[in-house]
């Protein structure tokens, strides 16, 4: 992810001087019988029973220029599958960043999670490089339960549903977007939020996120106050339980270097 970071801030820098320079139906949405907390605690325990699953992440970053009308956008797609297990895990991911300007980066990764260590090795060329990181018992906790949205809070929220899913909104914690956060930081967009609001779509029938918004407003330009940004991060999920045999290929293994 800090790879990715790198590619995506300097993608930023560029989008950020240049800006410098129908219909559909839906089921209507009644209240549900069931709490936000409830429902929370229910996709919790029933994500962390799957334990693997399909992951599309897509950022959107919007800079307007106030002065010249001119707006530029900077999409970020990282499409993931993950088998996790307490004492094992498995994730690859593969991450396109594009912007108005027709650039655009591609990153390929493999991490691997084992004895409180999580080895990611990241594609450049042909050859693999690893890097390590000795995780905490609370960053394992963390990623044990990665298909739930972590860090929200849904105090107060009412549920809403239009009989196939469950809509409920709250806030999530800016700590659990610090890699994000990282992103725009590294292109000169600062935020001093400390909670972003967010919406959770869940499957009525199996209780299994669908898919989760965070929206990131007012945004600031170091250096560019006649600049507005804006974010938006949406998670779709998918494919649960079909990735159980998910292994670190050996291609991987013997391009490492």
């Amino acid at each position: 992810m800090k790879n990715w970071g790198k590619c995506l801030g300097t993608l930023l820098c560029a989008a950020l001087l240049f800006a410098a320079g129908g219909s559909t139906v839906q089921a209507e949405e009644t209240a549900a019988p069931i709490s936000a907390e409830q429902l929370l605690q229910m996709v919790n325990h029933q994500s962390a029973v799957v334990g693997n699953a399909h992951e599309i992440l897509t950022e959107t970053v919007r800079m307007t220029d106030t002065a010249s009308g001119k707006t530029v956008e900077t999409n970020v797609v990282v499409d993931t599958t993950a088998n996790r297990h307490v004492n094992h895990t498995v994730i690859n991911s593969n991450m396109t960043a594009s912007t108005g300007l027709n650039r655009s980066a591609v990153n390929e990764s493999w991490a691997v999670i084992q004895d409180n260590v999580r080895t990611t090795y990241t594609r450049n060329g042909a050859v693999w490089t690893p890097s390590y990181e000795q995780l905490s018992e609370t960053q394992l906790a963390q990623l044990a339960y990665q298909f739930a949205p972590a860090g929200v809070s849904v105090a107060g929220s009412t549920v809403t549903t239009d009989g196939s899913t469950y809509k409920l909104t709250g806030v999530v914690n800016a700590v659990n977007m610090k890699e994000f956060i990282s992103v725009l930081t590294e292109a000169g967009i600062q935020t001093s939020a400390a909670a972003f609001p967010v919406t959770i779509v869940v499957d009525a029938k199996t209780l299994l996120p669908l898919s989760m918004t965070v929206e990131m407003t007012d945004l600031k330009v170091i250096g560019y106050p006649h600049i507005t940004a804006s974010a938006v991060a949406v998670t779709t999920y998918s494919e649960y339980g079909q990735h159980g045999t998910l292994a670190l290929p050996a291609e991987v293994i013997g391009n490492a270097a």
